[in-house]
Order: C-alpha cells, then sequence, then structure tokens
C-alpha cells in the first residue's frame, strides 16, 4: 500500500510539474504577444512611436555612460498623399509596409527602424557618426527610388526624403537631436525631396516647421 501510495503521489507530482510547465510556457507567450502590441507597429512591424522614443532615450543615455556616438534619421515618403487618393489606402498600406521591409534589409541587427505616424518613419543608429548616418540613409533612399510596387495592375514607384543628426553628447536632449534632425528633413523636403540632408549643413538656429511642406 506504501509503494503503491508512493507511485500515485509521484504520478500526481509529474502530472502536476507537467501542467505548471505547460501554464508557463502560455504565459510566456502571452507576454511575447503582449509585448509586440505594445511595441510594434501593426501595420509595418517596426517599432511603434512610444517605443522608439524608449529606444532613443536608452540608447543615448548608454552613449553617454560610453562616450559613443549616436545618429538619427527622419524619414518622409514623398508625396505619399498621392498614392492613397489615387490608388486607394489598402495600396498606400502595402507602400508603408514595402517601404519598412526595404529600410529593414539596409540596416544593421542593431540600429532601430520605428514609424512615427502616418509615412513618416525614423531609424536610430547606435555607434554611428555623421559620415555613416549620411551613408546608411543614402542607401535606404536608393533603394527605395530603384524599388517597384505591384498593386493588382498599378505599379507604383516611391521616393523619400531624409533629415540627419548625429547626437551632440550628453549636452543634448532626445528632444533636441529630433528637433535637428527634424529641421534637416523639411530642408530636404523644401529643397525639392529624394534627397538626404544633414543638420550640419543646415542652419538649425530657427527651423521652419516641418509640417508646412506635405
Amino acid at each position: 500500500a506504501l509503494v503503491a501510495g508512493a507511485r500515485i503521489y509521484v504520478l500526481h507530482m509529474r502530472q502536476h510539474r507537467l501542467s505548471m510547465e505547460a501554464t508557463n510556457a502560455s504565459l510566456n507567450q502571452l507576454n511575447a504577444h503582449l509585448h509586440r502590441i505594445a511595441t510594434t507597429d501593426a501595420l509595418t512591424g517596426c517599432a511603434n512611436r512610444h517605443h522608439f522614443q524608449e529606444r532613443l532615450e536608452i540608447e543615448l543615455a548608454r552613449a553617454g555612460r560610453h562616450g559613443r556616438e549616436c545618429s538619427l534619421l527622419l524619414i518622409d515618403i514623398d508625396f505619399f498623399k498621392r498614392v492613397n487618393d489615387q490608388y486607394g489606402h489598402a495600396a498606400g498600406d502595402e507602400a508603408l509596409r514595402q517601404f519598412a521591409h526595404i529600410a529593414s534589409g539596409q540596416l544593421r541587427s542593431q540600429d532601430e527602424l520605428g514609424r512615427l505616424g502616418g509615412e513618416e518613419f525614423a531609424v536610430l543608429l547606435p555607434e554611428s557618426g555623421l559620415a555613416d548616418a549620411v551613408a546608411a540613409a543614402e542607401r535606404i533612399r536608393c533603394e527605395i527610388e530603384s524599388a517597384t510596387m505591384h498593386f493588382g495592375n498599378a505599379i507604383i514607384r516611391m521616393t523619400a526624403s531624409f533629415g540627419v543628426a548625429c547626437w551632440l553628447a550628453p549636452s543634448e536632449s532626445p528632444g533636441a537631436l529630433l528637433r535637428r534632425a527634424d529641421a534637416a528633413l523639411y530642408s530636404a523636403k523644401s529643397g525639392g525631396r529624394n534627397c538626404v540632408v544633414s543638420a550640419d549643413a543646415i542652419d538649425t538656429e530657427t527651423p521652419a516647421p516641418l509640417r508646412a511642406v506635405v
């Protein structure tokens, strides 16, 4: 009886352990799913605005501690409204997904691509100086310009404008870095679009409002 009871106890404990492991696995999957929802843009699969801004603050703090460079790209798809107006919003959504896919293919594993809203994206480039950031922006720009997207019977081509800013060490806040990149993006859009402009190449003391150019 004791032996039989011990065997039953061991069996129950094994079943309990297996049940707990299955429950923990389910909870881990659920937590991972919730994390993706909280941090990912549902349409494009890249970081959403909130998560990107959090990552920007973390990376700048890390760069400050270790004395490393960090750069930021702000990107706006040129004349994106025309895609929606001419081909419909479904085509516009596919164009955004295609853009994110192409841009991601030109980045390193440590870089972060985020969608800030609408057709505006950003790229965080840890441990990258201005020259490397401009080169990365130019690679993405060329790939976007040469890509052809098929949507139904339509062939859609895109270009994008880029503003680039290299972090000015701990004296510059994340917001200030974003404003300099934003001013450079405004310059790229007002200067003809489909180009890369560095914040160092313009007067950022009194930047014009970016939303004035559409």
